[in-house]
């Protein structure tokens, strides 16, 4: 697993049951605000380990846009509403209710691995 995954699997084990984020949020927690789009591709490309809680991840409308073979979208509204949030028909969640601030509420990434981290993305992500 790159250092990219790694990073988006600790932010990811930082979202309490129940509360979302976005793709978005996990870059710019992990140091790389520019890359929603490669957070996507980069986890699902973890595959089964190590297992995190990747259903707590939507886009930034609050939609459910998971587009792989093995993972449905409707596997992760199943996911999501058995940890108590509510989904509509659409595959939309209310952020304002059950989103969850990383930037704020979640322990900081170390800086060490946040300036790695912002290495890659000026170098790969521009």
């Amino acid at each position: 697993m790159t250092e990219f995954q790694e990073a988006i699997v600790k932010a990811v084990r930082q979202v309490p049951e129940g509360k979302l984020v976005s793709y978005g949020q996990i870059a710019a927690y992990i140091g790389s605000p520019r890359a929603a789009r490669q957070v996507g591709w980069a986890m699902g490309s973890i595959g089964d380990v190590p297992i995190f809680p990747w259903w707590r991840v939507v886009n930034k409308d609050g939609v459910i846009t998971i587009n792989n073979a093995q993972i449905t979208p409707q596997l992760q509204k199943q996911l999501i509403e058995e940890e108590g949030v509510m989904v509509s028909d659409e595959l939309r969640i209310d952020m304002r209710h059950f989103g969850y601030d990383l930037l704020t509420q979640a322990e900081p990434v170390a800086g060490e691995v946040q300036e790695r981290l912002r290495l890659v993305e000026d170098k790969f992500f521009d």
